[in-house]
Order: structure tokens, then sequence, then C-alpha cells
């Protein structure tokens, strides 16, 4: 982190070489005094923005922990909302097999009325045509006879003209002889 320098104890050149700590060993414990007095600052301020460090790495840990636990209860809403979605569309699909099935039976059933209505009328249409047929030919039969008595009456009605025609000139004949006798 900035502000942090390895530690170093700077000997400003101290170098005994006779055994002697005279003014050189005083200047370097002053020295060295100070620089571990600067080096307990430095410690305190690392230290105090490592404690604000890591309260910030806390907090936002925390922070992070919160919004993966909201993450992870819209997570399992959505879970929830899909298998509930999964689950009606299911339940849809069945339904509709189901309707679908129930309809097409209901067409069989409708087509199976509907072609036996067809058969009836049918049949009942050739019933009446075939009575029509029997009727038109007992007409004709009826006709024919008719036609055959008419013509036996036309002769009958002839031979009766003629025999009042014979019957009339016999009464004319027999007044007029009646009327010549009667002279």
């Amino acid at each position: 982190e900035e502000g942090m320098e390895p530690l170093r104890l700077q000997w400003n050149g101290f170098e005994p070489t006779d055994g002697s700590r005279g003014e050189d060993l005083a200047e370097f414990v002053a020295t060295s005094e100070d620089a571990v007095e600067s080096l307990l600052e430095q410690t305190r301020g690392t230290r105090d923005r490592m404690r604000g460090l890591i309260n910030r790495m806390k907090a936002d840990g925390t922070e992070s922990e919160r919004t993966v636990t909201e993450l992870n209860g819209h997570v399992e809403r959505l879970s929830e909302d899909l298998t509930m979605l999964q689950r009606k569309h299911e339940e849809s699909l069945k339904q509709f097999a189901e309707d679908r099935t129930a309809l097409q039976r209901r067409v069989e059933t409708e087509k199976l009325m509907l072609q036996s209505k067809l058969d009836a009328k049918y049949q009942a249409e050739m019933d009446c045509l075939a009575q029509a047929r029997k009727d038109i030919k007992k007409l004709t039969t009826d006709l024919a006879e008719r036609d055959a008595r008419i013509k036996s009456l036309e002769t009958e009605l002839s031979l009766s003209n003629k025999m009042v025609i014979d019957q009339r000139k016999t009464v004319s004949d027999l007044t007029r002889r009646y009327e010549k006798e009667k002279e």
C-alpha cells in the first residue's frame, strides 16, 4: 500500500572500526530513534489505513452478501415463477389434448348421427319412391281398366242407341201403320 516503505535503518555511514562508539554512535542512536519514531508513525498510519480498508471491505462484503442474498431471492422467485409457468403450460397442454379428444369424439358422434339421419332420410325417400311407383302402376292399371270399361260402355251405349233408333223406327212404323189402318 502507499506510504509503506521497507523498514531500513540507515547507519549514516557509521562504521565502527576501532571499537569506539563515540559521536557517531550517539548520532546513530538519535537517527535510529527518529527512524523508529518515523517507522511507528508510518506503521500507525498504515494500520489506520488498513483498518479503514478492512472496514470498507467488510462493508463491501456485507453489501455484496446482501446483494447476493437479494439476487438469490430474485433467482428463487424466478425459479418458482418458471416452475409455476411450466406447470400451467403442462396443464394447458393436457387440457388442450383432453379438449381435442372430446371434440374429436363429438365430431365422430355428430358425424355418425348425421350419417344415420341421412341414411334414414334416403331410405324413407327410396320407400316413398317405391310406393309412388306402385301407385303409378296401380293407377295405370286402373286407368287401363277404366278405359276398357269406357269403351265397353261406349259400345253398350252405341248398341243402346241403335236399339233406341230401331225401336223408334219400329214405333214410327207401327204408328204409321196404325194410322193407315185407322183411316
